[in-house]
């Protein structure tokens, strides 16, 4: 409840003093958008390193939702990136992905995490997983609607973002702008970065990470449903 109560909440927060805000701090608001991230993937096919996904974005472009409504989306919410104390939501973390887009824009991400990202380092949790990401979204539905095509879309995007960047990280004379953590609008951060060090957070663990409220929440989500005995 806390999980999908707080994505809720994050898509109602009213857009326009976001805009403002980020105005005042000297970013442009475009450079938050679901466009701008839209062109960021497309940079990948500036050239025929990767002709052989080209396809893939050609769908995306032909596909893509033109009336979406705006909402402050985080970009890669899951159970690792929220703070919690005595049960409730006291912040969130890691906003490098933040835009102003569709709720099915985020909705699609965290499926993208608990079905593929999760599944990725647990294959062995997949059925789980399949069942926390449907169960996710009958939550959410019940606080907000959702347009269930544009979430299928959305999931698909984030599914071939990860894919070309990772196929990009492993072309011979790609153009180092086009490497994984390319650079946000508001850091330095490129991708000639130095390695993180060895201190850091591994794939593994952030896995588990993720995991174990997922496992709270299935046993949350158990309990509270009538138990139907034989007549």
């Amino acid at each position: 409840e806390s999980f999908t109560g707080g994505r809720s909440q994050l898509h109602n927060v009213p857009v326009k003093p976001v805009v403002a805000a980020l105005e005042q701090s000297g970013f442009s608001a475009d450079e938050f958008s679901a466009v701008r991230q839209f062109a960021e993937l497309s940079r990948y096919f500036e050239d025929d390193k990767l002709e052989s996904l080209r396809p893939g974005m050609e769908w995306l472009v032909k596909k893509r939702p033109m009336d979406e409504s705006l909402a402050v989306c985080h970009g890669d919410f899951h159970p690792a990136n929220i703070m919690v104390e005595s049960g409730k939501i006291t912040g969130v973390i890691d906003w490098p992905g933040a835009a102003l887009a569709a709720p099915e824009h985020d909705i699609g991400t965290t499926v993208v995490l608990i079905k593929v990202a999760a599944a990725a380092v647990y294959p062995e949790a997949r059925p789980m997983l399949e069942y926390v990401s449907s169960t996710y979204l009958e939550s959410y539905r019940s606080l907000a609607s959702l347009d269930m095509e544009k979430v299928d879309y959305h999931t698909a995007r984030r599914c071939f973002r990860a894919f070309t960047r990772a196929s990009a990280s492993l072309v011979p004379g790609i153009r180092p702008d086009l490497l994984p953590r390319a650079g946000y609008p508001w850091s330095k951060q490129s991708a000639m970065a130095p390695p993180r060090p060895s201190s850091c957070v591994s794939p593994a663990l952030s896995c588990r990470c993720l995991l174990k409220p997922v496992c709270s929440f299935i046993r949350r989500v158990r309990s509270n449903r009538p138990r139907i005995t034989p007549g």
